[in-house]
């Protein structure tokens, strides 16, 4: 028989949540899952398909003052005031550091005992958050509850930005799941006490039964086309797709003949389309707005090199998008975020480049597009890579086992 396990999101499905969707629906063949989302889904301009397969075992938070919620809240508390008493005052401790938490945990507080019940009546025998943060509050006060173990997932501002009562989750939790092995050290430090083995580390994997590699490796363009430039990510401030377009306009001016794919959408848009266009790039650099995973595959395999500006401050892990082009045997290049190490070195497969500077950008496409083997032989690295450590069916088969499934 299958474990059952609540898993607890904040939104579940999430267009930017993609990663967590594949792990889920690939988890969903080793464990009865059941999912709670903290909040609905928003009307997202796009909507992944693999979402779909969860969706009858879903369920959401009703409104704070509906009678469901309110009528077990008040059963709770009446039946077991010692218990409700406990669960407010961890709560408060969990939080008082921050109170924007502490304000929104007490409103999430009765939504997690609404939860809790539903979970009885599921007959769930573990619960995991998602996140680090309200969902793994949400669990934590769902195991107080019910009397089952509970756990969370890691991954990256959940530990680095918000971090209220983290220590004290992670001394809470059955075991806690992070991406890297840079997370599981930082995580390891802020419970110095908490044996070694508590905190895992199991990389985020790739379908690669869907990302096939590309059928002539290293070649997107062919040796006499433009060299064609890939980056992937929300238009948000955090992944330096400026620094991209400047460096665009540096090999625009040295006549390099590049076609450069800016897939994703957000609120930087409009600006970096205005910036395109002033720096007379119209030609050169595309813009894709947002796309479905089902799409994504084709973007990964057109280009010769994946670039990704990303601003160190605000950013964490192994960004997913790498995973995905080194699944399809096209290198990448990113600022040297704390775990890419992990991913592009021994054997290499990748490029570090520096932090907000498009001379360094457009200086590595100038090398690399000389060197055709050297492409290759990354793209073919980073392939064996990807089927060594980040195959969704390895990565997913090492979570299930923390949760007692048994192993295929």
């Amino acid at each position: 028989m299958k474990p059952k396990v609540a898993m607890i999101f904040s939104q579940f499905p999430c267009y930017d949540e993609v990663f967590l969707l594949r792990e889920m629906v690939e988890l969903d063949s080793r464990l009865d899952l059941r999912v709670f989302s903290l909040k609905r889904p928003r009307r997202d301009p796009v909507q992944h398909s693999i979402s779909k397969r969860l969706a009858g075992r879903t369920f959401y938070s009703a409104l704070f003052a509906a009678r469901t919620v309110l009528g077990e809240n008040f059963r709770l508390g009446f039946s077991r005031p010692g218990l409700y008493l406990r669960l407010l005052g961890l709560v408060i401790r969990l939080n008082r550091s921050d109170p924007e938490f502490l304000l929104k945990s007490l409103i999430l507080l009765p939504q997690a005992v609404y939860f809790a019940r539903i979970c009885r009546g599921q007959k769930v025998t573990r619960v995991h958050g998602q996140w680090a943060t309200y969902p793994a509050l949400t669990a934590l006060v769902i195991s107080r509850i019910n009397g089952i173990p509970f756990s969370f997932t890691g991954h990256a501002h959940d530990i680095h930005v918000k971090t209220a009562g983290l220590a004290d989750k992670i001394r809470e939790a059955d075991f806690v799941i992070t991406c890297t092995e840079d997370n599981r050290r930082y995580l390891a430090s802020l419970a110095p006490e908490t044996a070694p083995e508590k905190i895992r580390v199991v990389y985020h994997g790739v379908d690669l039964s869907h990302y096939l590699p590309k059928s002539v490796p290293g070649g997107g363009a062919g040796e006499g086309g433009p060299f064609r430039i890939l980056s992937v990510g929300s238009l948000f401030d955090c992944k330096g797709f400026e620094y991209l377009i400047a460096a665009g306009e540096i090999l625009r001016r040295e006549n390099f003949e590049f076609r450069c794919r800016i897939v994703g959408g957000g609120y930087l848009e409009r600006r970096l389309r205005k910036m395109v266009e002033e720096k007379e790039l119209n030609g050169y650099i595309t813009f894709t707005g947002y796309q479905a995973q089902d799409e994504m595959p084709e973007h990964y395999r057109w280009s010769d090199l994946f670039i990704l500006p990303a601003v160190l401050r605000i950013h964490w892990g192994i960004p997913n998008v790498l995973l995905e082009s080194l699944a399809v045997g096209v290198p990448v290049a990113c600022t040297p975020l704390p775990s890419l190490p992990e991913l592009i070195e021994d054997p290499p497969c990748g490029f570090s480049i520096p932090e907000r500077d498009p001379e360094a950008i457009a200086g590595l496409v100038r090398k690399v597009s000389r060197e055709r083997e050297l492409l290759e032989t990354y793209g073919r690295a980073g392939r064996k890579k990807i089927e060594e450590k980040w195959d969704i069916k390895k990565t997913a088969a090492a979570i299930a086992a923390l949760f007692g499934a048994s192993p295929d």
